[in-house]
């Protein structure tokens, strides 16, 4: 058995993708704490307020800094949409997480200088960042300057319906965040991809 080493991540994703879990962990944790202000809070309300908005133009910044990066560098190959065959492939992926990996079966879609991801792994990237991701950053920026918010939709509070929506893009987020963390554990060696993403360097075994 060989070990071949890619460089997957380099030092600008890195440094994104740390300040990105980071700012997102204390949007969780602040947002809940404001959800939950009055019956058990988890931070006083004013301070989660303000450590909740300093942490939203964090990672609102990162996440444009995200997007020119994949926008001027190679790393931008790995989110190409490639619809011919996408289908079958979720489905082999979603069988292999199902059940082919209890049965020590080899990925169907293994890593490689061309591959950074998974079919699952990828359009769930994509859809996240490239969708929920632009839509709380919007919405939290209309929390942040409720002046620009539609005063009333079909009789309903403008601010009120952002808020909403805002809520439920974080939930979402939220349940990616913990299955991505879930994901990025598995395998022979648990620590080999959190490790790579400190390192930037991933070893793939032949």
């Amino acid at each position: 058995m060989t070990t071949e080493k890619l460089y997957f991540y380099p030092v600008w994703l890195r440094v994104w993708h740390g300040f990105n879990a980071l700012g997102i962990l204390v949007l969780i944790v602040t947002g809940i704490s404001m959800q939950w202000s009055i019956d058990s809070p988890l931070i006083n309300f004013s301070l989660a307020v303000k450590l909740h908005n300093i942490a939203g133009v964090v990672v609102s910044i990162g996440y444009l800094l995200f997007f020119a990066g994949n926008l001027f560098t190679v790393n931008g190959k790995f989110y190409r949409v490639k619809p011919k065959g996408l289908w079958k492939r979720l489905v082999r992926q979603s069988r292999y997480y199902l059940c082919g990996m209890f049965k020590k079966e080899e990925p169907p879609f293994p890593l490689s200088e061309k591959r950074k991801f998974n079919p699952l792994q990828k359009y769930s990237y994509i859809l996240v960042m490239y969708l929920l991701m632009p839509l709380v950053v919007v919405t939290g920026l209309a929390l942040l300057f409720p002046e620009l918010i539609i005063e009333e939709v079909y009789h309903l509070s403008g601010i009120f319906l952002t808020a909403v929506f805002h809520s439920a893009l974080g939930f979402l987020i939220s349940i990616f965040l913990i299955v991505h963390l879930y994901v990025a554990s598995i395998g022979k060696n648990p620590l080999k991809n959190y490790r790579s993403i400190v390192t930037g360097w991933h070893d793939i075994n032949h």
